[in-house]
Parts: C-alpha cells; sequence; structure tokens
C-alpha cells in the first residue's frame, strides 16, 4: 500500500494533466504553490509534535502576542 504523500503526489500530476489542455493551470498556479506544499508537508512528517500539547503550552502565548 502506498503511503499517502505518494498519493497526494500523484493525484497532483494526473490533475495536472487533465487541466492542462484547457489552459486552466495559468488560472490556477498563483493560487497554488506546489513546491510549498511539498516542503511543508514534508516538515510535518518529519515532526512528531502533539499538536494538542503544544496548543495547550503555547495557546496563551499567541493570544497575548502583539499583532
Amino acid at each position: 500500500m502506498l503511503e499517502f504523500p505518494i498519493w497526494a503526489v500523484l493525484l497532483g500530476v494526473i490533475v495536472n494533466f487533465i487541466l492542462r489542455p484547457f489552459k486552466a493551470n495559468d488560472f490556477i498556479r498563483p493560487g497554488v504553490r506546489m513546491e510549498f506544499f511539498l516542503k511543508t508537508g514534508l516538515v510535518l512528517l518529519g515532526t512528531s509534535i502533539n499538536l494538542k500539547l503544544l496548543a495547550t503550552a503555547a495557546g496563551g502565548a499567541v493570544l497575548q502576542a502583539p499583532s
């Protein structure tokens, strides 16, 4: 069974091939940065931080931070 990041990349390639003949890529490209999502996904896969623990530990600090 393939892991979900591989499925995501395969799905992205298939959608790219479907949208390319209709020139929809030029319309969608500014809103979707594939490189950003791939890098973010790789970073998140490498982390082992429990998000609930992070929210309880840093929630107050985020609310107190100046905007």
